[in-house]
């Protein structure tokens, strides 16, 4: 298996990828954020997660072995944060504009022997985004294009309560938890609480419309908690971001395992 960053790639090494075409290959892009996640973590809070998420997944793939090409793309560190505009120090792009962006930057991939790619989002605000990207990169561009969001990889059973797994969608346990894991030196958990939502008690007795429904409503992160984030930050420690690293990485692995082989049957 070979994993190949562009970054520090040359020309002419990427020129070559379109001239062996014995192994499939597969470009994986990470998509990030730079929002505010309350007082107690950084804003880059998201990219340090995927970002995190995706190297111990490439460990994972480089013991298992096998035979393929990984291109690993460039990391897009702004995306798509308007939910989080009213709070210092976040930077958002429109919707048109992230998409168009993010569009261009994958557009030469077929012409470097590129024909897959994964798109894999750490920022809950632009997960239909990134679905409408991997969608115009099949239509226009013919690629195949496969997303996942890092909340998909899901956690270890029994290790995060329903309530917290429901309500913690920002700045709780589970992101406290993996950012004292894959970044430590950036987390202040002498500001850490257990932030309550306040949408809890605005949909108490609905069952459609309410956390975890059959229906959403659109918010800002004001509108859940003052201080911009939910969940019980306070109870997260190292260990057990290291369990929930370790589970959403070998989950990773697979995705990259089974997108780098997957061919569309066409008619």
């Amino acid at each position: 298996m070979d994993i190949l960053d562009l970054s520090i790639m040359t020309s002419p090494q990427v020129r070559d990828l379109c001239r062996t075409q014995d192994q499939p290959r597969l470009a994986i892009v990470t998509l990030g954020a730079l929002e505010q996640h309350g007082p107690h973590l950084p804003l880059a809070t998201d990219s340090f997660i995927v970002q995190g998420i995706l190297e111990k997944a490439l460990g994972h793939v480089a013991e298992q072995g096998g035979e393929g090409t990984l291109l690993i793309l460039p990391h897009q560190a702004v995306g798509l944060s308007g939910e989080h505009a009213s709070f210092a120090g976040t930077m958002s792009l429109s919707a048109t504009t992230a998409l168009d962006a993010w569009f261009q930057c994958l557009s030469p991939l077929r012409s470097w022997g590129i024909n897959k790619v994964l798109l894999f989002n750490g920022h809950g605000g632009q997960t239909g985004l990134t679905e409408v990207l991997a969608q115009r990169l099949r239509s226009e561009l013919g690629l195949t294009a496969v997303w996942c969001h890092v909340d998909a990889l899901g956690v270890p059973d029994g290790l995060v309560s329903p309530d917290e797994k429901r309500i913690g969608l920002h700045g709780g346990l589970v992101e406290t938890a993996l950012m004292l894991a894959i970044a430590p030196q950036h987390v202040r958990m002498d500001q850490a609480s257990n932030f309550p939502s306040n949408r809890e008690a605005a949909t108490a007795g609905n069952q459609a419309l309410r956390s975890g429904g059959c229906a959403r409503h659109a918010w800002q992160a004001e509108d859940l908690n003052p201080e911009g984030v939910v969940g019980n930050a306070a109870a997260a420690d190292a260990s057990l971001g290291r369990k929930l690293l370790d589970h959403r990485a070998k989950a990773l692995a697979q995705v990259i395992q089974e997108a780098l082989t997957f061919e569309l049957n066409r008619c």
